[in-house]
């Protein structure tokens, strides 16, 4: 057997076993924060106040964001309306150039 099949299958091992060992971890942090999770919504009783500031968070900045819109549109409008600006007069080219 080559010596490089023997290191393929030492580095699938290595890897499948720290797959495993992070899934299993995984699994656990996940379990944990479930639980305090729910403990802190059946202590607290807060989720639903915490939800409503979060949706009056969430509409102020909508209504933030429709007002940024609407000057951009009016300044868009503003600067569409403008005349366009005069032409710039030809520059006069001098054949003497000090050096």
């Amino acid at each position: 057997m080559p010596p490089e099949i023997g290191f393929i299958f030492g580095a699938f091992v290595a890897l499948t076993g720290a797959m495993a060992v992070s899934w299993i971890r995984q699994r656990r942090e996940l379990r944990r924060l479930r639980t305090h999770v729910d403990e802190q919504l059946r202590a607290g009783g807060q989720g639903e106040e915490r939800l409503g500031r979060i949706e009056q968070a969430v509409d102020a900045i909508a209504l933030e964001v429709e007002r940024l819109s609407a000057a951009q549109r009016f300044t868009a409008h503003v600067l569409g309306d403008r005349s366009p600006a005069p032409a710039p007069a030809p520059a006069v080219r001098s054949g003497n150039t000090p050096h």
